[in-house]
């Protein structure tokens, strides 16, 4: 299966919106090895289309790991519940038990990183 076509329009306005970070781990584009890639929230395999609404970043290994999943199983309420999506959700909200002090520190260094020239 060919990867659809994302115009050049389309993948900046993705970058800029995603603040040039993977949807899920947060690394920003200057700390990843890898070029940040254009993931589809909801897989064309699964019916997703290559529309800007259903793109976000994603880095390579974050989305490798996903592939074409769009659920899991929750380990807590062992029910399986839709994965979580970039886009429409904030991941503190979503991750309560994480450290959000930790996760509002790396933000600020990667945003303080981000701005120097390498």
């Amino acid at each position: 299966m060919s990867r659809p076509y994302i115009s050049v329009e389309i993948d900046r306005n993705v970058r800029s919106m995603a603040k040039n970070r993977c949807g899920y781990c947060l690394s920003h584009q200057k700390l990843v090895m890898a070029h940040l890639e254009i993931e589809h929230i909801i897989p064309v395999s699964k019916g997703g289309s290559s529309e800007e609404s259903n793109l976000w970043l994603a880095c390579s290994i974050c989305n490798s790991h996903k592939a074409d999943k769009i659920e899991a199983i929750d380990p807590v309420t062992n029910e399986v519940v839709a994965l979580f999506n970039p886009r429409t959700q904030v991941w503190a909200d979503c991750f309560p038990s994480s450290n959000t002090q930790h996760i509002q520190l790396r933000e600020q260094i990667q945003d303080h990183l981000s701005n120097y020239r390498y």
